[in-house]
């Protein structure tokens, strides 16, 4: 043959590929919404400034929604948006039928569901920039390497151009916190070799943070042996060195991750277990009550706002009441660390001064600090409100048993091994029906006693002596009338007397007047005569 110049491929593998990667928002941890302009019920469909500013606010709302949900109580949809649609969904039909009928007042539509949080976005088979890993958690893909053909590899020698040419190196930043794991697999058929890489954690970060919070920063390179400087391929902004990777690793407690107290299932909990439920007399749905004399059987979830998981809290946890006030949420007053002693279980408190104690008292676990360590499988607390503590002999203000909201933070740092996360949630239970003092319940028991006797006395008094006073009310007014008209009687004759009396007077006066003269005459005087 004739001797020609030929050029050799340097780079080790003709294509590269990153397959089989998992959910991106699960360890990348960036949230995604989907707000899409609300729709314009014009011919010509441009937006005005009626329309933007609908859609500004739109916006805005939903940016508020996603940084002011921190609620302590799990709702029953995991959603930022759910609160914001949930009266107005029924409605939904109605709107897009008067929409598509061009009826809507002021001319925009907007479509409740283009404003939702995206959970399952699929991977676009690119490696992500950074991702972040909690304890013993595992990042997993593949890589695809495939050799050059017959055609391609003019030049080059059988070794240089082989499976056994290619091989995939992982260089991590720390190895005592980070491991790694290839799995290869050679397709002869394909020409091509298949890695399985794992980037695990090794769980022995001794830190456990708050979400988000101190997080190690470390990193993994991925490199293909044989390819540096030697692989490149030409995207539009210029040549692009290919056959290495370097991918961030954060590794702690992911953003986003959060601890909800499962009101629902605590509920219902609670009366499958006590065999009852007993709300308060004014029900409030967004803090039902409960009631002090059953056992209390708290649950949490472990929440995720950016995939939207949502799942049962399986470790254990210090249960401690860090404040309260009886009747309304206003009068909570937080104690003081030496009270918060006192208050709760602890070698260093007394029996007086406790508010709660565990249900199952063979269970006795304790943190460094002396406070009681539950669990999802030993949750049981008893309310008992002893004599020097503040839930203690609370007067009622009505003729409602009296009732008491209490403080509760929950931890797992330091008792809990599952996770570098550590989770601290506060929440408010509201507790009804407190037992009051003996001295006190003594007290309103000999009050109610006199009262109930001095009724029973009353009855009967009035019932043996009503008919006695019945005949003697009878006579008195039968008397009274006898009285009224003998009086009567003897006013009515004394005023016929008196009229007879002055009728017989007055006719002599008549007649002496009728045979007198008109006109007086002298009257004689004796021993006169008539002249």
């Amino acid at each position: 043959g004739k001797d020609y110049i030929r050029f050799s491929h340097r780079c080790p593998f003709a294509a590269l590929r990153v397959v089989d990667l998992p959910h991106p928002q699960r360890f990348t941890r960036v949230e995604h919404y989907r707000a899409t302009p609300p729709d314009v019920l014009e011919k010509t469909g441009f937006h005005h400034k009626k329309s933007l500013t609908v859609y500004q606010g739109l916006v805005y709302q939903l940016l508020q929604l996603h940084s002011l949900y921190h609620r302590p109580y799990a709702d029953p949809v995991h959603d930022p948006t759910w609160r914001w649609w949930k009266k107005k969904k029924i409605y939904a039909e109605y709107y897009n039928y008067m929409a598509s009928n061009w009826k809507l007042l002021g001319g925009i539509h907007v479509e409740m569901a283009n404003y939702v949080k995206i959970y399952n976005l699929i991977p676009n088979n690119r490696l992500p920039g950074t991702i972040y890993l909690d304890k013993n958690t595992a990042y997993t893909f593949s890589v695809f390497l495939t050799i050059r053909t017959a055609r391609e590899s003019m030049g080059d020698t059988s070794e240089e151009n082989s499976l056994h040419y290619i091989w995939l190196t992982v260089i991590l930043a720390h190895p005592e916190y980070v491991q790694a794991e290839l799995q290869r697999q050679e397709l002869i058929s394909r020409g091509s070799v298949l890695y399985r890489v794992t980037i695990r954690d090794n769980g022995l970060y001794p830190r456990q943070q708050l979400s988000g919070k101190n997080l190690l920063k470390s990193s993994a390179t991925l490199k293909v042996a044989h390819s540096e400087m030697a692989c490149y391929h030409y995207t539009s902004p210029g040549p692009q060195m290919r056959g290495a990777a370097t991918l961030g690793i954060h590794i702690g407690c992911p953003p986003g991750k959060r601890l909800a107290f499962d009101i629902t299932y605590t509920k219902n909990y609670s009366i499958e277990k006590n065999k009852r439920y007993v709300d308060c007399v004014e029900p409030n749905p967004e803090m039902p009550c409960f009631f002090f004399s059953d056992v209390f059987h708290p649950f949490f979830l472990i929440q995720d706002m950016v995939t939207g998981d949502s799942g049962r809290f399986h470790g254990s946890y210090v249960f401690t009441i860090i404040g309260g006030g009886a009747f309304s949420l206003q009068n909570i007053k937080y104690f003081t660390p030496q009270e918060m002693v006192q208050y709760n279980p602890n070698p260093n408190s007394n029996v007086s001064t406790l508010i709660w104690v565990r249900a199952d008292i063979e269970d006795n676990a304790t943190n460094s600090e002396g406070y009681s360590v539950l669990s999802e499988a030993n949750s049981g607390i008893l309310w008992i409100c002893q004599e020097d503590s503040p839930c203690y002999d609370i007067v009622p203000e009505s003729m409602v048993a009296p009732d008491f909201y209490f403080v509760i933070k929950v931890s797992n740092r330091g008792v809990d091994q599952t996770t570098y996360c550590d989770y601290a949630l506060e929440f408010i239970v509201h507790i009804h029906g407190l037992r009051l003092s003996p001295t006190r319940a003594l007290y309103l028991m000999k009050i109610s006693m006199a009262v109930v006797v001095g009724l029973v006395i009353l009855y009967i008094i009035v019932h043996i002596m009503a008919p006695k006073v019945q005949q003697y009310c009878n006579k008195t007014l039968r008397k009274l009338e006898e009285a009224i008209a003998f009086r009567a009687e003897s006013s009515l004759t004394f005023s016929s007397s008196f009229t007879s009396q002055g009728s017989l007077q007055h006719l002599p006066s008549e007649a002496s007047h009728g045979s007198n003269p008109p006109y007086p005459s002298r009257t004689a005087v004796p021993g006169q005569g008539t002249q």
